[in-house]
């Protein structure tokens, strides 16, 4: 996945900053390296919405710094951010797969709608 890793951490990044999700941006690297460790493709609508569910469907766990340096490596800083960023995941992760199935039924423009919702009103029109 090499090169196509970085747009998909900051697509991540970017849900995470419209959404005001406080998330801590490392963890959020972490996790999406560790997601693109287990892929050989990328179609960037499926794997945000994938990295999005694996969040989502781990609840922000705490991981291991693979490297080692840091040890174990918080999703967020209090219990109410994490909470607060869980409920977001998972409205984005509702919204995401709506998006997806809207644009396989050739629903473009509501594909757009969806993914505007995702990217908090900041998703790039049509």
């Amino acid at each position: 996945m090499g090169f196509r890793l970085k747009p998909l951490i900051q697509l991540v990044k970017a849900w995470k900053f419209y959404n005001n999700a406080e998330i801590v941006s490392f963890y959020l690297e972490l996790r999406t390296t560790s997601y693109a460790d287990s892929t050989t493709t990328v179609s960037y609508k499926k794997d945000m919405r994938a990295v999005l569910r694996m969040l989502y469907a781990n609840q922000l766990a705490a991981m291991r710094d693979p490297m080692g340096v840091s040890g174990l490596v918080p999703a967020c800083k209090t219990e109410n951010q994490r909470a607060s960023a869980l409920s977001k995941l998972e409205w984005a992760v509702e919204r995401s797969t709506k998006a997806i199935e809207a644009e396989d039924r050739g629903k473009i423009d509501q594909a757009f709608y969806y993914w505007n919702l995702v990217f908090g009103n900041c998703f790039p029109a049509m």
